[in-house]
């Protein structure tokens, strides 16, 4: 195990964020991780340290560091053996030497545009406990609580998410929390510590991971066990530790809104999902009480989800009618001009409906027309994007991954560009893409002998690896991009090319396959 590190309080020199990335056996998820740790700007990491806490991996995690230990400056840990998650999650709280520590998920890829902001602020400013919220389209991108039960029943259930939370490093670094191990939730406490004796604390309204990339590796325990026993009894012991009795109330009202729709979904539908279900309603009933599960029953069935298709139904046909009304109105009143306003006024409804059906939008979205959406919630698109007619974005979900779609800043599509993501595709800032383009990091199935005696629709999509399309990015008309690439930023793409490897940054490239012509 790597030398204890040295930490001092009053070191003019310390560090503002100490990233802390505990991981065991997903070396394929640590590369992606390096692979974003390096858009990092320097000036920024000049500022964090970054420590990798390797719980004794038997895959090839050793070797994916080596393979970044002369390009990026981090501190890699091994431990000797097997010590547990939380165990390892514990030793990156007390080998962190910033003023704030960072715990994110190996397969929570870190999204690093708004770190800069991120740092800046917390340079400045002293917090008890940091969340990084997932409501990015709020107006307040730093919200200061400085009353703590406003802030923890804000969190609700969130505080359990490890890599949504920043921890003033003084307030956690060497509480005990070998009690808690094994509940699955080691790092809640360690929240909460951090969020009572803090003056003040934080919410910012900012992406700085992709939610849920590898949600597929989650599960194996007992849902309910760890969400609502295991939680309601590190509420309970808070109780007498600066959580209110309200707040106590409110907040076990949180987790029932949060573990029913898993009830209803996976024990009364029988869906499949990666967890245990044993003991579901005893322990719903013994820990939140039959009327608070009735309560959350009911705010659920009358949720937007429940009725959003039934919307969905009657806003459509009155959609239309009322655009042929107007359309037409104008049409006989100015002839002339009818056209082009008629094109605004449609272009301005068809975004602000493609608006509430993705997960992040930022300011000034135009788009004039959606062929077929999919999977909105798993798409987040940077400010000033805009796409003509014919738009088609598809976010597949598949036992091996949860699709994530990140669109950067400025970025221009034409006519009729399809999108298809089962793993992820991120797409830089300011990038032209052509028209009758295909972008997709996946196939329908291996190619195996097994499989091609199937059709091509019933086989199992698969993804060969993400597609990475770098800033300032200028692709043509036809083009075809397959799974796996990376393209640099600066290049250019000519038309009708079909790129099936990785394009080098400032480079000209055309063909079938795509070759580096310049």
């Amino acid at each position: 195990m790597a030398q204890q590190l040295s930490f001092s309080y009053d070191n003019p020199q310390q560090k503002v964020l100490s990233l802390c990335i505990p991981t065991y056996n997903r070396a394929e998820c640590l590369r992606e991780q390096f692979k974003r740790l390096m858009t990092i700007q320097p000036a920024d990491l000049d500022r964090m340290e970054i420590i990798i806490s390797d719980n004794c991996s038997t895959d090839n995690t050793s070797q994916v560091v080596n393979e970044y230990k002369e390009k990026l400056d981090f501190v890699y840990l091994r431990n000797d053996e097997n010590i547990g998650a939380d165990r390892n999650f514990l030793q990156c709280f007390r080998k962190a030497t910033a003023k704030y520590v960072w715990l994110l998920g190996d397969d929570d890829y870190i999204q690093t545009r708004h770190l800069n902001t991120l740092i800046d602020h917390l340079e400045k400013e002293d917090y008890g406990l940091v969340q990084l919220s997932l409501n990015c389209n709020s107006k307040n991108t730093f919200r200061i609580y400085d009353d703590q039960d406003e802030f923890l029943n804000k969190l609700n259930v969130r505080i359990t998410y490890m890599s949504s939370n920043i921890d003033r490093t003084e307030y956690v670094r060497d509480i005990s929390l070998e009690k808690y191990f094994d509940t699955h939730l080691v790092q809640v406490p360690a929240h909460l510590h951090a969020a009572l004796r803090g003056k003040e604390n934080l919410i910012v309204n900012l992406p700085f991971y992709d939610s849920g990339t590898q949600t597929q590796n989650n599960g194996g325990y007992n849902l309910f066990e760890v969400f609502v026993k295991n939680l309601v009894k590190i509420y309970d012991e808070f109780e007498d530790n600066g959580i209110s009795v309200n707040s106590l109330i409110l907040l076990k009202n949180k987790i029932s809104d949060f573990v029913f729709p898993y009830f209803f979904n996976h024990v009364i539908l029988k869906k499949p999902c990666n967890f245990k279900l044993d003991n579901a309603w005893e322990i719903m009933k013994e820990e939140l009480g039959i009327a608070r599960i009735i309560w959350s029953a009911i705010k659920f069935i009358f949720s937007y989800k429940m009725i959003s298709h039934w919307v969905k139904k009657i806003t459509k046909p009155v959609y239309k009618i009322l655009a042929f009304i107007i359309s037409n109105f104008f049409a006989l009143i100015w002839p002339d001009k009818a056209a082009r306003l008629w094109k605004k006024i449609r272009t301005r409804i068809i975004s602000n409906r493609f608006r509430y059906q993705i997960g992040h939008v930022g300011k000034n979205c135009n788009v004039e027309g959606v062929d077929f959406l999919n999977g909105g919630k798993n798409i987040s698109i940077g400010d000033n994007f805009s796409a003509l007619k014919g738009l088609r974005l598809e976010c597949v979900n598949t036992p091996d991954h949860t699709p994530n779609l990140t669109i950067g800043n400025d970025v221009t599509l034409n006519a009729r560009v399809h999108i298809g993501v089962a793993n992820k595709i991120i797409i830089g800032n300011h990038v032209l893409i052509g028209s009758n383009v295909l972008i997709t990091d996946h196939s329908h199935g291996k190619n195996s002998e097994e499989e091609l005696m199937s059709p091509p629709r019933s086989r199992t999509i698969y993804s060969k690896g993400p597609v990475i399309i770098g800033e300032n990015v200028w692709i043509g008309e036809n083009v075809c991009i397959l799974p796996g690439v990376t393209i640099g930023k600066g290049s250019v793409i000519g038309a009708g090319a079909v790129v099936t490897k990785d394009i080098p940054p400032f480079s000209i490239a055309g063909g079938n396959p795509a070759r580096i012509i310049k």
